[in-house]
């Protein structure tokens, strides 16, 4: 029934300087958190993105987008946002499945892909536990069910007659590790894209904390891709991530010089992959050298200008290499692109209170407390310089 269940394993166009979901567009109304809820904590948004999907996907939209927002750096909202764009459309669901046929559909498709590339630069091994969503309503809109869990009753019964590769998914979203690891090697047997199993199960061995086997997983398909490439004229799928997927396990496991010629090897593949320069820039910082860290975070900045968690994090590295007119220059820019986003907000404020700019300083540490949550691990010591500040007489900023 699911003909192409494995579109979604398919590797996505990982080109990561596709469009944000741009603070810039017109918002979407902020949705009602429940109680007391901290409405400047991306979480709050998140939890109820996740509630609002298996009923109201276009109102888990808004929330996913906001969580977003308040915290582009979350790869679980941006994921959130790409698959409830598409499950808030019966079309788009069921062309991950059965193909688009209608421009509009396409359009949401792309949106969706780009978002989940966004995910994927953000936390390269992301769990993506809405996918088993997109079986499930495809199953209830193609069989006009309007309860999911029978839906979900349904798709469970017919599950083993599917093709092992779709079996590896479902049982994958859902959180079932080993029985998907057992679906995904029957499926290599007769796999058209084999490389897209092993990278999938190299991803499962990573979150299985098992990174040696992980790491063969993901050495298998980059070898299958050169080898498809060697025979091909006019093909060829990005194999950036894949490299930086190993440098991460690598970096993790303390092989610092392995992590490096893996992450180098990213930017081989593709010279415009700012996130291999970002992993570049924090062992540098971890290392001590903040030259270096510096001039990778300024690297990923001008690879990525749009991205206001980039630039942030090269506005910190420039902070501690002491150039601090570039880090306000990085800092600025992040605000523009993201103004619910406290972090970057903060750094600013830091940055004119050294600088003795006192009005400066007091602005912003009122707008860094006004996005700030209440359990941010800085508010009490700001809300404690501010006062210090505010008491003092105010010296014209310059």
């Amino acid at each position: 029934m699911v003909a192409h269940g494995a579109a979604l394993l398919a590797a996505v166009s990982l080109s990561l300087l596709a469009p944000r979901p741009s603070a810039a567009q017109a918002p979407p109304p902020r949705p009602p958190l429940v109680g007391s809820a901290d409405t400047n904590d991306a979480a709050g948004y998140l939890a109820l993105g996740a509630e609002l999907l298996v009923r109201d996907p276009s109102a888990a939209r808004s929330a996913f987008w906001w969580a977003a927002r308040i915290d582009p750096s979350s790869a679980a909202a941006t994921y959130g946002l790409a698959r409830a764009i598409v499950l808030a459309s019966t079309d788009a669901t069921r062309a991950v499945f059965d193909g688009p046929r209608e421009d509009a559909t396409r359009q949401l498709i792309r949106m969706s892909d780009s978002l989940d590339a966004r995910a994927q630069g953000l936390d390269p091994f992301l769990f993506r536990a809405y996918d088993r969503l997109l079986l499930i309503y495809y199953v209830a809109r193609r069989n006009g069910i309007n309860d999911l869990s029978v839906a979900q009753g349904a798709l469970e019964r017919i599950l083993g007659d599917m093709d092992a590769e779709v079996q590896g998914w479902y049982q994958y979203s859902t959180g079932r590790m080993p029985e998907a690891l057992a679906r995904y090697a029957d499926a290599l047997r007769r796999a058209r894209d084999p490389a897209a199993i092993h990278r999938r199960r190299g991803e499962i061995y990573a979150m299985l904390r098992q990174p040696d086997s992980a790491v063969v997983e993901l050495r298998t398909a980059l070898a299958i891709l050169r080898k498809a490439e060697a025979g091909a004229t006019s093909w060829y799928e990005p194999k950036a991530m894949l490299e930086q997927q190993i440098g991460l396990l690598y970096e993790r496991g303390g092989r610092l010089a392995d992590a490096r010629a893996a992450y180098g090897r990213a930017l081989i593949e593709d010279l415009a992959f700012h996130p291999a320069h970002v992993r570049l820039a924090a062992m540098a910082l971890a290392a001590g050298d903040t030259v270096a860290a510096a001039n990778e975070f300024v690297l990923a900045a001008e690879l990525a200008p749009t991205d206001a968690v980039v630039r942030y994090q090269c506005g910190y590295g420039l902070i501690v290499a002491r150039r601090q007119a570039e880090a306000a220059e990085q800092l600025r820019a992040a605000v523009a692109l993201e103004p619910w986003y406290a972090e970057p907000r903060l750094l600013l404020a830091r940055l004119a209170d050294d600088n003795e700019l006192t009005t400066e300083a007091v602005t912003g540490y009122r707008e860094f407390l006004a996005r700030a949550t209440t359990r941010h691990p800085q508010r009490l010591a700001v809300q404690r310089r501010l006062a210090t500040l505010s008491a003092a007489a105010p010296t014209p900023s310059y």
